[in-house]
């Protein structure tokens, strides 16, 4: 929904809701081309990693800045940051 809400504060709403598996191509293929460092959060262990080899198929040249599988605990939630933060990506999904 947040790409519908996008849309739509730009005055070109989107004709049907568009989700984050949608775009995902897209984007690698923009950030391969930008030479911007993807990094992917969340999903079941070993998802991420599955889902960047792919994309770097989809996108030649893509870089993975970095996965991480799971939904943080607010626990966690520091070690995290620090983990996504420190291999400095230009992209997070």
């Amino acid at each position: 929904m947040g790409i519908v809400w996008a849309t739509r504060y730009l005055g070109q709403a989107a004709p049907e809701r568009v989700t984050g598996t949608d775009m995902l191509p897209a984007l690698a293929k923009r950030c391969a081309a930008h030479g911007y460092r993807l990094y992917l959060l969340g999903a079941a262990s070993g998802v991420a990693e599955a889902a960047a080899e792919r994309l770097q198929i989809l996108a030649p040249g893509l870089q993975i800045a970095g996965t991480y599988a799971g939904s943080p605990a607010v626990s966690e939630e520091d070690d995290i940051l620090e983990r996504i933060v420190q291999p400095r990506p230009t992209c997070y999904v």
